[in-house]
């Protein structure tokens, strides 16, 4: 409630902790995004089970903005674009392509490219920075949607580091559903929690048009007996129901359903 202030080296005296947990955001959250897109999930922790350690919000650099987040002016004037750059002249529609698809595919596509370049860099940086400041402290990672393309890209990059992680959760992983079975995932200390559900429309229709691919936090993982016993697979399309699964997760209500605290402990 007192404001929300973006520092690009945490404190050094806030990370006097066993544990420092990392949230890292998904698709289209800008700067004054980054920290209520988990406020649920920090309630959830703080307020209802008096999680102790330390929490660091990473603010990967998210540039999108959805359809509806436009003004009138900047629809409209993104349609005469469409009607003059496509050549589409029925007002910037095509059957089963209007404008505000045509924008969501554009800013998915951009953000995506951020988040495994820049988002991913930037993540190795903050890893780097905690270990340098709180040497002793373990580190756990959590990630939702686009958040874990970030932080898949930066494991991938991450080498001999990993050593410092303890348990990761990947929350409705926008990911392609093969990709745990790479060696990567197999270098933390701790589990890797995956939380997918049948029900989560975004990641089922959305990005698996604009992907080509079955999404891992839709549809789960394409061989889980490929998997090593440290990936533990969480199918919560019953616990968290039909209704909105890919924002549920991160609800108060949602993280309590699903006990976060004890994936954590």
């Amino acid at each position: 409630e007192g404001g929300v202030n973006l520092v690009a080296k945490p404190p050094a005296d806030r990370l006097r902790s066993p544990r420092i947990t990392v949230l890292i955001h998904g698709y289209a959250a800008g700067d004054k995004d980054a920290s209520p897109y988990f406020a649920g999930l920090i309630d959830h922790l703080v307020l209802d089970n008096r999680y102790a350690h330390t929490i660091v919000v990473y603010d990967w650099p998210s540039l999108a903005r959805h359809w509806t987040d436009l003004t009138a002016n900047e629809q409209f004037a993104y349609i005469q674009f469409l009607m003059a750059t496509v050549g589409e002249k029925n007002f910037g529609r095509v059957p089963g392509l209007p404008p505000h698809v045509r924008w969501e595919i554009q800013e998915y596509t951009k953000d995506g490219l951020a988040a495994r370049d820049a988002g991913a860099k930037g993540l190795l940086a903050l890893l780097k920075t905690l270990s340098e400041l709180a040497p002793d402290s373990e580190i756990d990672l959590i990630a939702h949607s686009m958040g874990t393309f970030v932080l898949s890209s930066a494991l991938e990059r991450l080498g001999k580091q990993s050593h410092r992680l303890g348990t990761i959760v990947l929350i409705a992983p926008d990911l392609e559903h093969g990709v745990l079975e790479n060696a990567y995932w197999r270098a933390a200390k701790g589990k890797v929690h995956v939380l997918f559900s049948r029900h989560d429309f975004v990641l089922a229709k959305i990005s698996r048009i604009m992907n080509f691919l079955p999404r891992l936090g839709a549809s789960g993982p394409r061989n889980p007996k490929a998997l090593p016993a440290s990936i533990v697979l969480h199918d919560v399309a019953d616990l968290l129901g039909p209704d909105d699964a890919h924002s549920s997760y991160l609800t108060r209500a949602g993280a309590g359903k699903m006990r976060f605290h004890e994936l954590l402990r």
